[in-house]
C-alpha cells in the first residue's frame, strides 16, 4: 500500500511551501462521474494532433514533432500517449520511458531540420520503429500548464509535491504530466528512465509526481504538468473486474466508442478519489479495440493490469474543447 507522507515530512514540506495548512477535503467515496464542463474555450490554446515515426522526422532514439504549434516555440510544453493502432490499422509496442526535448544547439552543430523543433524520445536511447503512432498535445506555458521541477524543498521519497494554485487542496482536479529534458528550452541533461504517475497526499492536500517502483525521486527533474476539472473531454477511469482483461483496461465513453480516429491521452494516477490507489509500474499505451468497438489503455510489455489501476484521460474529437479549471 502507498504511504502518504509522514506527519514529519508533512511539517518539513509545508513549512518549505509556506503554507498553513487549512481544514481537510473530504474524498468522495467513488470517484464522480464525469460532468459537462461549465464552461470551455476553443482552441488554439491547445492543438491536439498525430504524430508518427519516419525515417525522415527520426535520428536515433529521438524523433522530430513538427508542427507550426511548437517550431521555434520554447514556452509551450507537449504532452504524449503511444497510439498502438491509430485508425484501428496495424499496431506496435513501445515499451519504453517517453520524454519530450527541445534542439536549440547551435546551428551548424545540430543535424540538419533539428534546430528548433520539440520532439520526443525515448529515455533508455533505444531507437524508434517506423510506424510508431504517439498522440500528441501542445499547450502553451500558463496558469494552468506549467513546469514543475524536483528539488531539495518539495521532494520526499519517491514523489515530488507540486506547489501550484490550480492544484492545491484540490483533489477534484485532473493532472497530466510528462517528463521534459529541456523546460523552456533549458537542457537539464537529465534523461528519467522511471515509470511515473500522479496522486494526491490528503495530508498535504498536494498533488505530487511519483515513481511507480517507488525509487526515490531525485532533484531537477521537470516535468510538464496540464490542469484539468473533470468535463465532457477528461475524467479519470478505474480499472474494475468487469472492463479489464489480460494486460488491458477498456473506456466506454460515448466520444470514443466506434471511433478509431479519437486520440487519448493518458496519465496514471494513482488515486484520482483520494485514499488509497494500486501501482501499476508498466509504461502504457492506448490501442482501438476492434471487438469491442472502444479504446483502451493497455501495459506494453504485457503484464497483468491491474484491477484498481486509475488514469487520468483526455480525448480528442471532431469538436475540440478543453475544460477550463474555475478557481
Amino acid at each position: 500500500m502507498r504511504r502518504l507522507a509522514s506527519a514529519t515530512a508533512a511539517a518539513v514540506l509545508l513549512w518549505s511551501l509556506s503554507f498553513a495548512g487549512p481544514p481537510a477535503v473530504a474524498a468522495p467515496a467513488e470517484p464522480a462521474a464525469p460532468q459537462a464542463p461549465t464552461v470551455t474555450y476553443p482552441l488554439p490554446d491547445g492543438v491536439r494532433f498525430l504524430h508518427t515515426v519516419t525515417p525522415s522526422n527520426t535520428i536515433a532514439n529521438y524523433t522530430l514533432v513538427s508542427n507550426p504549434a511548437s517550431d521555434n516555440l520554447t514556452h509551450v510544453l507537449l504532452f504524449a500517449t503511444h497510439n498502438y493502432n491509430p485508425g484501428a490499422s496495424g499496431g506496435q509496442y513501445d515499451d519504453h520511458a517517453l520524454g519530450t526535448d527541445f534542439h536549440n544547439l547551435v546551428a551548424g552543430l545540430s543535424p540538419a531540420g533539428v534546430l528548433g523543433k520539440w520532439g520526443l524520445y525515448h529515455e533508455d536511447e533505444d531507437g524508434f520503429a517506423d510506424g510508431l503512432a504517439y498522440n500528441v498535445m501542445v499547450t502553451p506555458e500558463g496558469d494552468r500548464a506549467f513546469v514543475h521541477t524536483s528539488a531539495v524543498s518539495n521532494t520526499v521519497g519517491d514523489g515530488t509535491v507540486i506547489d501550484h494554485p490550480w492544484l492545491n487542496e484540490r483533489l477534484d482536479r485532473i493532472p497530466f504530466i510528462l517528463h521534459n529534458y529541456s523546460p523552456n528550452g533549458v537542457i537539464s541533461g537529465l534523461t528519467y528512465t522511471h515509470t511515473v504517475g500522479v496522486y494526491y497526499d490528503e495530508g498535504l492536500q498536494r498533488w505530487l509526481i511519483f515513481n511507480e517502483d517507488e525509487a526515490p525521486m531525485p532533484i531537477n527533474i521537470g516535468f510538464n504538468v496540464m490542469v484539468a476539472l473533470p468535463g465532457s473531454n477528461v475524467f479519470t477511469h478505474t480499472a474494475t473486474g468487469g472492463d479489464t482483461f489480460l494486460n488491458f483496461t477498456v473506456l466506454d465513453h460515448p466520444l470514443s466508442n466506434g471511433n478509431p480516429a479519437a486520440q487519448i491521452i493518458v496519465t496514471q494516477n494513482w488515486n484520482p478519489a483520494g485514499g488509497s490507489g494500486v501501482y501499476n509500474d508498466h509504461r502504457v499505451g492506448v490501442f482501438y479495440d476492434t471487438n469491442f468497438q472502444k479504446w483502451v489503455i493497455y501495459n506494453e510489455d504485457s503484464a497483468l493490469m491491474p484491477i484498481g489501476a486509475s488514469f487520468s484521460v483526455l480525448i480528442d474529437y471532431a469538436h475540440i474543447f478543453m475544460p477550463i479549471a474555475l478557481r
